[in-house]
């Protein structure tokens, strides 16, 4: 049975935890991206059918998919909207995040050697999930920047970026829950140099988690 190290991933939208994720993932870390799984719930059932009940289909794009760029226009404007659609999709999420979890544990082949598990979920201090995680990393990167990011790859401005983190703990709160930090300023060399030294302590400590 595999020692998993569940190492949570926290840090403000914009701040690039997408890209400190593609690392650890090329240093030998499995990520668990709850957001890619979200996406996916939102189109199998039962969330499908329950979300149209609730915000209409009009919410249907061309191919029959809910379009989450209007869903996210809906619910971030009204907080009672977006914790109705969270009681809908996060117990997916965090049902199928466990099933990976106990998946890994009990992978063919696997040996009591230590394997290190990002956890990429947005709300995760808010969330059960947290309970999960050995050990949490921060990425820090200047408001400026984040406002850059949010701007050029998704269209937002940055009052929408502050608007969508006032559903969120503050930047301070998730700063202060962390183990690790990374600076991620823009430069992708010195990032990479950070994870790696983090993913090689987590690795090789003693007793592991």
């Amino acid at each position: 049975m595999a020692n998993l190290i569940v190492l949570g991933l926290l840090g403000g939208i914009g701040s690039g935890k997408s890209t400190v994720a593609r690392f650890f993932q090329e240093f030998g870390a499995v990520v668990l991206d709850a957001d890619a799984m979200a996406r996916a719930e939102l189109d199998r059932e039962p969330a499908k059918g329950a979300i149209l009940k609730e915000f209409g289909t009009s919410l249907l794009d061309e191919e029959g998919s809910i379009d989450r760029e209007r869903l996210g226009d809906i619910v971030f404007r009204d907080p009672e909207r977006l914790r109705r659609l969270n009681g809908m999709v996060h117990p997916l999420v965090r049902r199928e995040v466990r099933r990976r979890l106990e998946e890994l544990r009990a992978a063919p082949g696997a040996t009591s050697g230590a394997v290190l598990v990002l956890l990429d979920v947005p709300l995760l201090l808010e969330s059960e999930l947290n309970a999960l995680c050995d050990r949490r990393l921060f990425v820090e990167a200047p408001l400026e920047l984040r406002v850059e990011r949010v701007r050029a790859y998704r269209g937002w401005s940055g009052d929408e970026l502050e608007r969508r983190e006032k559903n969120q703990k503050s930047i301070d709160e998730k700063r202060a829950g962390a183990d690790y930090k990374v600076i991620n300023d823009g430069a992708l060399a010195p990032v990479r140099a950070q994870i790696r030294a983090i993913f090689q302590d987590l690795i090789s400590r003693p007793g592991n988690p």
